[in-house]
């Protein structure tokens, strides 16, 4: 009851101490004794005043049908306990309780294997979805229940309780689709046509307002109103965003990306991909956009699992020095070991403490005193080519992003290092983009950067990234895709994506899901997008600049790319996949 004013809340904490004699810190112990949390139990969940939803369920009921004191008191202990178990249920290690018994687990489990993906039609779906808490709901008033009371009061306090509860949980849905894709749970904006939703809702609304309308004069009553004139404002302004925005890329897009990208790994044998390979011209790289592949894919729950393979592999391979190369047989480079160390930040690999602070003193070692980082230092660059090349040890753009990136994830990146690097990047911004050493265009570059900015600046530098977010609105295609003159293309419009997910206003989101849509029309059947990255290859011909084409980091950056659009929310405040690790 989520929606319930802080007066009512008041009242009911008073009517429970008051009136049937509630000692909350009682309660709070028997709850810890149930569960045997193995750390410490969030303070928000044990008080009554701020998850009164948690808390005063069983109190209103049982007041509601005239229940005695000690009916009230046992299934208080049994709702908290199950309703604070439900909460935390998903979190690593799960369960974080070391119970009595395995009562709650057992409910709570099943309840939540009914939420999986599968087959029924939409009522069936969304009744497996709204189980858990209705599990919770039963539990949790039993005593209540087996006292006498006058004839269909209590079945008519649950109805009104599951109706209004039935509401809030459409709102549950958008707010969870993250966090149900990673579970694998079914959710109706995310695995169901949008429209079918919006149909259900009103449906919903009348319900509850005739259940919650079927209650006697009664605290109860006033509070499932408020929670449902809240939840109706709320679903309404749901209603009206929803009907404006285009529809979502199917996540088949998605998918489908990733299976080609996992079979690609098994094809190579090595545990690692291989790309920008060009036959008798280069053996292109493995490492490095290894590590960069994975990076992107760690976020997305069927990705997660072949990122940490990619991970502990890279991980394996580590140098001396504690830094890893563009590929195997090519000498450490300072932008494949930032990420290196993205990677298994992003994929929830640990490194050995001993590797970290190698990785770290090789890192630092290439700062330079324009406060950006170089690729090489003199030595390295030596080992590549008898040309000088002196571009390749002075500090460039992305690999000064990715660098404080790696920094940050490793937790070793003190302020003048951040912000003599943010302003060394914001002070290489051209129009509203930026370029790079090693990429052709300026999408990688400018994602790099908006990235950085936006997550290491501290807000300082909003005036680039609000020319950035303007110049991408301008650079836009008609058909929603950026890249070229003449036509689009998947890579420029998946980091285009990334950027504006970063930047973009309320009013920006319709634009953004238009060309989410696009991209996922470019993908070709085998889950593919064409490569459309060209970068400069290290060391392929002495002395040269060649220019390599991808074949499958496109279709990585665009799978990144749509799922970052998914779990877009109206007011998009989007934050790195590391942030969460660090």
């Amino acid at each position: 009851m989520t929606g319930v004013q802080e007066y009512l809340v008041a009242d009911l904490i008073d009517l429970a101490e008051r009136g049937y004699g509630v000692d909350f810190e009682t309660v709070r112990a028997a709850v810890e004794q149930r569960l045997r949390p193995t750390r410490p139990l969030p303070a928000g969940l044990m008080d009554p005043r701020q998850a009164p939803s948690y808390w005063c369920v069983p109190l209103l009921v049982g007041d509601y049908i005239s229940a005695d004191p000690a009916a009230i008191a046992i299934d208080l202990e049994r709702y908290v306990s199950g309703c604070v178990f439900r909460h935390l249920f998903h979190e690593e290690p799960r369960p974080p309780f070391a119970m009595v018994d395995d009562e709650l687990e057992t409910l709570v489990g099943r309840a939540y294997d009914a939420c999986r993906a599968g087959g029924g039609t939409f009522p069936d779906k969304f009744a497996a979805k709204c189980q858990s808490w209705t599990v919770l709901l039963v539990f949790g008033t039993q005593e209540i229940a087996s006292r006498p009371s006058e004839p269909g009061d209590y079945a008519t306090a649950m109805s009104a309780i599951v109706a209004v509860y039935s509401c809030t949980q459409v709102l549950d849905d958008w707010h969870d689709r993250n966090d149900d894709l990673a579970r694998g749970h079914w959710n109706m904006w995310t695995d169901e046509p949008a429209q079918l939703v919006l149909r259900a809702i009103d449906p919903l609304l009348r319900d509850a307002t005739r259940a919650v309308g079927q209650l006697r004069h009664h605290p109860l009553r006033d509070a499932l109103r408020a929670q449902l004139r809240d939840s109706a404002a709320e679903l309404a302004d749901l209603v009206a965003v929803s009907m404006h925005l285009p529809s979502l890329p199917a996540r088949g897009a998605v998918e489908g990306g990733v299976t080609f990208l996992t079979r690609r790994l098994g094809a190579e044998g090595s545990g690692l991909w291989r790309d920008f390979s060009s036959p008798d011209v280069s053996a292109g790289s493995t490492e490095c956009i290894s590590a960069f592949i994975a990076t992107l894919l760690a976020p997305i729950a069927s990705a997660r699992p072949v990122a940490r393979l990619v991970a502990s592999t890279l991980l394996a391979h580590a140098r001396p020095s504690g830094g890893w190369g563009y590929r195997e047989d090519v000498v450490e480079d300072v932008d494949s070991t930032a990420w290196v160390i993205l990677a298994a930040a992003a994929a929830g690999v640990a490194a050995a403490p001993g590797l970290i602070e190698r990785s770290s003193k090789y890192l630092l070692s290439h700062r330079r005193a324009d406060g950006g980082f170089a690729t090489y230092d003199h030595h390295e660059r030596r080992q590549l080519s008898t040309v000088d090349l002196p571009d390749w040890s002075l500090s460039d753009t992305t690999v000064t992003c990715s660098t404080l990136l790696a920094l940050a994830a490793i937790g070793d990146c003190d302020d003048h290092v951040v912000r003599s690097g943010c302003d060394f990047v914001a002070g290489r911004c051209t129009d509203g983009e930026w370029p790079s050493l090693w990429w052709r265009g300026t999408a990688y570059g400018t994602w790099l950067a908006v990235w950085v900015l936006t997550e290491l600046g501290a807000g300082r530098y909003s005036r680039q990234c609000e020319t950035a977010r303007g110049h991408l609105l301008a650079t836009r295609h008609v058909d929603g895709g950026w890249g070229g003159d003449v036509a689009p293309n998947a890579f420029d419009t998946a980091l285009g994506l990334h950027t504006l997910c970063r930047l973009a206003r309320p009013d920006n989101v319709g634009l953004v899901r238009e060309s989410a849509a696009a991209l996922a029309g470019w993908q070709g059947h085998t889950g593919r997008w064409q490569g459309g990255a060209q970068m400069l290859a290290p060391g392929a011909y002495p002395g040269s600049g060649l220019v390599l084409h991808d074949e499958l980091l496109t279709t990585a950056c665009a799978v990144s790319a749509l799922q970052m659009v998914e779990h877009m929310s109206t007011d998009p405040t989007l934050h790195s996949p590391l942030a969460r690790r660090r």
